[in-house]
């Protein structure tokens, strides 16, 4: 049986950003929630990146700040990502 861990998640949700699904992508960040596995900086990244590609600036900026709030944090890669979904 396949288990689900972060890094399966991570990948999905950073394939998700590559074909422009931002609604999968946050379902799968919040799936990954709702299973108590810790998000990663990777998760909230993509997840960021997957909402800024799709013109979603709210839902990224809230992922932005949810990210800050917690022990992961925030990067660089995680301010460019909302930049460019303000932009």
């Amino acid at each position: 049986q396949l288990q689900e861990d972060v890094i399966s998640y991570n990948s999905s949700i950073s394939a998700c950003e590559k074909v422009s699904k931002w609604s999968l992508a946050l379902q799968l960040f919040d799936d990954l929630r709702q299973r108590e596995l810790e998000a990663s900086l990777i998760s909230y990244n993509s997840t960021i990146s997957a909402c800024a590609k799709s013109g979603e600036w709210q839902r990224a900026l809230a992922l932005l700040e949810d990210a800050d709030a917690t022990a992961t944090g925030c990067d660089v890669i995680s301010y460019n990502a909302a930049i460019t979904a303000c932009s």
